[in-house]
C-alpha cells in the first residue's frame, strides 16, 4: 500500500514531468484494492507435493484424479522492489519456455488431501504443491478439473465410511473409473470398466473419414526447429511430404527426422526412427517429397521435424475462428525455441487449432469407428476418435455388435466439442458436435429406436430407457451444427441394475 500510494504521489505532486502531471491532475484514486498475502501464500501439505519436475516431466500415477497443462507462470521474484529484472514476459513465450513449459500432467489424489488434518480435502489453489508447480496448476480450469476429482473422491470416502488416504490405497481404481466415466480426462488412464458391455463389442461404420491435412498459403519461419506430429495406421511409411518456400537465391540441402511420440502432446523422444533429405530450389514454394521407407507400427504416434534454417518456411495452417474445424484430431505443431521442450502451436490466444501443411504416403487411416471403445474419451496416446467420410453426406451410422446377446438400459455417448477451441461467442455451438441422432437396437426382426434427440449441442449424453435384450446397437447421425461429419469420441453400454 505504501509503494502503491508512493507512486500516486509521485505522478500527482512530484515528478519533473509537467506534461504527466498535467494530465493527471483532474484524476482521483477511486478504488485500490489489496489483500495482506500472495495468492501461493496458504497450501495444504498432503501425502505427495506436487513438484517442478513433475509438471515438466509427468509420470503416470495410481491415484491420479485430474490434468494440468498451464505454463509455470511465476511472476519476477522480488516484484517492484527488483529494479534490475527485466520486464516479466507472458508465460510459455519465446524468452522462456524452456523455463517454464510443460507438458500435460496429472495431479494425484494425495495432493489433494492434508496428510495431518483428518479428513480435510482441497481443490484449486490450496492443493499440496511447490511452489514452482503451484505457477500451474493454479489457474481456474485446472482447479475445476481438480474440484471433479476431489468431489467424486469425496463420495467415495462417504460410500466406504472411511478417509481420503483410504481412498489411495483400495480405492484409487475405482475412483479413476468413475471419473472417466463421468467424461472427466486422466493422463495415460483408460476405460477398463468390467460393466461396460460395449469394450468387448466389434465397431462398425457407414463410412471412415482419412487422415488430410488442410493446405494453406500462410508460411511459418523456421527460425526455431519445427516438427508436425501424427498418427500412423500402416505398418509402412514411404514417404512424406512437406509444403515448403525458400526465399534464398541459391538451393539447399534440409535434413528431415521421423521420431515416435508417447502422447500426442509429447515431443520428448530422442533419436530419429528413419532419416531423409530433400533439395529445396531458390525460389521454390511447393510440396518437397522426403523419401523415408519407415517401418511403422500401427496405431502408434509419429513426428516429422527440421532444424531451424533462416529463409525456409513452412506452410500453416489456422482452423477459422468459429468455424468447423479442419485441423485433423490427434496431430500438433510444434517448434522448438532452444533446449530441449518443444512448444505446441496453438491459434492465437488458443481460439483456432494449428497444423502444418503435409501429405503421407501411404494414406493414413487413424479414425476407424473401432476408436469409440477404444477406452479414452480424448486424444493422448491416440486418436480415440470417430469421424465418418466428409466427402459423403449424411446420415451416417455407427454400429457396436457386442459377443452375445445382452441386457442393457443405458447408453452413453461422448460426441465433439472440440476441446482445443475457445470461443468468446454467447450460446455458442460447437459445430463438430452432433445435433441430431437416434439410437436403434437390432431385434431380429428389424431396428427399433429406443432413444432420439433433435436438438444436441452437448458433448457428453446419456440415454435411459426401458431394459432390452440384444446384440447389436447403432447411432444414426442425421445432422451435426455444421460439420460436415459425423464425430464421436466414446460409446459406452450400461445394465444400471448390474452397474
Amino acid at each position: 500500500m505504501r509503494q502503491l500510494l508512493g507512486v500516486w504521489d509521485h505522478i500527482k505532486n512530484r515528478c519533473t514531468n509537467d506534461q504527466i502531471r498535467a494530465r493527471a491532475a483532474n484524476y482521483a484514486l477511486e478504488f485500490v484494492a489489496f489483500w495482506p498475502y500472495k495468492r501461493a501464500a496458504r497450501r495444504i501439505l498432503g501425502d505427495y507435493v506436487l513438484r517442478e519436475q513433475d509438471v515438466r516431466d509427468p509420470q503416470v500415477r495410481h491415484d491420479d484424479i485430474a490434468y494440468g497443462a498451464w505454463g509455470t507462470d511465476i511472476h519476477t521474484p522480488g516484484g517492484i522492489l527488483n529494479r534490475h529484472a527485466p520486464p516479466y514476459p507472458p508465460p510459455r513465450d519465446d524468452a522462456n519456455f524452456q523455463e517454464r513449459g510443460t507438458v500435460p500432467y496429472g495431479i494425484p489424489l494425495r495432493s489433494c488431501y492434508s496428510r495431518n488434518v483428518h479428513n480435510l480435502l482441497a481443490a484449486g489453489r490450496p492443493i499440496s504443491t511447490s511452489y514452482v508447480a503451484f505457477g500451474s496448476s493454479r489457474v481456474l480450469p485446472t482447479g475445476a478439473i481438480v474440484g471433479q476429482g476431489v468431489g467424486t473422491a469425496a463420495a467415495l470416502c462417504t460410500r466406504y465410511e472411511c478417509n481420503p488416504r483410504d481412498i489411495v490405497g483400495n480405492h484409487a481404481n475405482e475412483l479413476q473409473q468413475l471419473l472417466l466415466r463421468q467424461d472427466a480426462s486422466i493422463p495415460g488412464v483408460q476405460n477398463t470398466d468390467p460393466n461396460d458391455l460395449g469394450r468387448g463389442a466389434q465397431v462398425i461404420a457407414s463410412s471412415e473419414g482419412p487422415l488430410v491435412f488442410p493446405e494453406s498459403q500462410t508460411f511459418y519461419p523456421a527460425r526455431f526447429p519445427l516438427a508436425e506430429l501424427f498418427p500412423v495406421s500402416t505398418n509402412l511409411l514411404e514417404s512424406i511430404e512437406l509444403f515448403l518456400r525458400s526465399t534464398l537465391e541459391t538451393s539447399v540441402r534440409i535434413n528431415l527426422g521421423l521420431r515416435k511420440a508417447s502422447h500426442v502432446w509429447d515431443f520428448r523422444s530422442e533419436g530419429d526412427v528413419a532419416p531423409a533429405s530433400a533439395t529445396i530450389p531458390a525460389g521454390h514454394q511447393e510440396f518437397v517429397r522426403f523419401v523415408l521407407n519407415a517401418d511403422t507400427q500401427p496405431g502408434t504416434l509419429y513426428y516429422v521435424h527440421i532444424p531451424a534454417h533462416p529463409g525456409i518456411d513452412w506452410a500453416l495452417f489456422d482452423d477459422p475462428e468459429d468455424q468447423p474445424s479442419l485441423v485433423p484430431v490427434g496431430t500438433t505443431a510444434a517448434d522448438l525455441p532452444g533446449g530441449i521442450y518443444w512448444r505446441p502451436l496453438n491459434g492465437p490466444e488458443n481460439v483456432t487449432g494449428r497444423s502444418f501443411v503435409i501429405r503421407l504416403n501411404p494414406e493414413q487411416r487413424p479414425y476407424g469407428p473401432q476408436n469409440v471403445v477404444r477406452g479414452t474419451n480424448h486424444p493422448d496416446l491416440w486418436t480415440n476418435f470417430f469421424t465418418s467420410d466428409p466427402t459423403q453426406p449424411l446420415p451416417a451410422w455407427l454400429e457396436l455388435r457386442l459377443p452375445q446377446v445382452a441386457r442393457f438400459n443405458l447408453v452413453q455417448i461422448t460426441f465433439d466439442t472440440n476441446m482445443n477451441r475457445r470461443t468468446r461467442l454467447g450460446l455458442y455451438r460447437y459445430p463438430e458436435c452432433v445435433k441430431r441422432y437416434d439410437i436403434a437396437v437390432w431385434t431380429g426382426a428389424g431396428w427399433k429406436i429406443i432413444a432420439q434427440e433433435d436438438d444436441n449441442y452437448n458433448r457428453w449424453r446419456v440415454h435411459r430407457f426401458d431394459a432390452i435384450k440384444s446384440d447389436r446397437l447403432r447411432v444414426n447421425v442425421y445432422e451435426t451444427n455444421g460439420a460436415r461429419a459425423a464425430r464421436i469420441y466414446e460409446l459406452r453400454i450400461y445394465d444400471e441394475e448390474q452397474a
